[in-house]
């Protein structure tokens, strides 16, 4: 999913509690008539933190859609659809998830033109995770900002007047790799190597370092601005569609352990999977996405 020691997905939701500053974009934008109440159809678009990869201990390399936090039938992971579906009976069934793994917003243009074209029963809702698979990790991705946010806001635009009756949540890239450091620490050293290696991402050491294993503070660092960048870009996108929402970096606050990474440490376990569904059900309600 990401260009790094660990994905967006699971060090955002390793991460302790963050700071709670406010974000560009995180106020709700106020619903049109036909926009309230709960959502009677849903769509997801992104990359793997939608598809669950990796959760099912079985096929570690797999997809596992059952488990996504968006649109899974899993109860262990209480996933919108399904906290949806307790409320409002008429969106059984009606869950679509297009996500694919690794996805870039090139990849996710492409989700956009297909959830536009579809003419039986469009969403009314969709959830949109997508942005780190756009860092490069060769230094230069800061220069790379402004054509980041013009490509997301053309399919964002693209997305919002294909479907004019949905309302779109934007959700957050950013980590707390503090937590994820910390958490890591805890582990064996052949976890933390599991996807060290020489580039810039890379948060620890490789086996052929002086110390491998231990913590990276340029690269450490390097991430966290990359990542912050990349979420400032996605909240001011949204905050130009009066129907979008960004979810202020909701999965933040999740204090994560050992237990809700996957066995190779870069995706969420069903365990952070389901953590993930509660902080961003509670940000939905909290920004009137949705009904409290």
């Amino acid at each position: 999913m990401k260009k790094m020691i660990c994905t967006a997905a699971c060090a955002t939701l390793l991460g302790v509690t963050g700071s709670g500053a406010a974000t560009p974009g995180t106020a709700a934008s106020p619903l049109a008539a036909n926009q309230t109440g709960y959502p009677s159809s849903m769509l997801v678009v992104g990359h793997s933190g939608l598809t669950g990869f990796g959760s099912n201990p079985r096929h570690p390399f797999q997809d596992a859609t059952a488990n996504s936090w968006a649109t899974g039938t899993n109860p262990a992971v209480g996933s919108i659809y399904t906290r949806l579906l307790a409320i409002n009976p008429a969106i059984k069934g009606r869950a679509m998830n297009f996500a694919r793994d690794g996805a870039t917003l090139a990849e996710f243009a492409g989700q956009v033109g297909r959830a536009v074209g579809l003419k039986t029963r469009p969403p009314d809702f969709v959830i949109v995770d997508i942005g780190g698979n756009d860092m490069k990790c060769d230094g230069q991705d800061e220069s790379r900002f402004g054509t980041f946010r013009a490509d997301f806001a053309a399919s964002l635009q693209k997305l919002a007047n294909g479907l004019p009756s949905a309302r779109i949540f934007v959700v957050g890239q950013n980590a707390n790799y503090d937590g994820f450091v910390k958490v890591m620490m805890h582990l064996s050293l052949a976890a933390r190597l599991t996807h060290a290696s020489k580039g810039l991402c890379s948060i620890f050491a490789p086996q052929s370092a002086p110390s491998p294993g231990s913590v990276l503070p340029a690269h450490l660092s390097y991430v966290k601005k990359i990542m912050d960048g990349i979420d400032s870009q996605l909240a001011a996108a949204c905050s130009e569609i009066p129907r979008c929402t960004y979810d202020g970096d909701a999965s933040r606050h999740l204090n994560g352990t050992a237990a809700d990474l996957t066995s190779r440490y870069d995706h969420l376990s069903i365990t952070g999977l389901a953590k993930v569904a509660a902080l961003e059900w509670a940000a939905m309600v909290r920004l009137h996405v949705i009904p409290g």
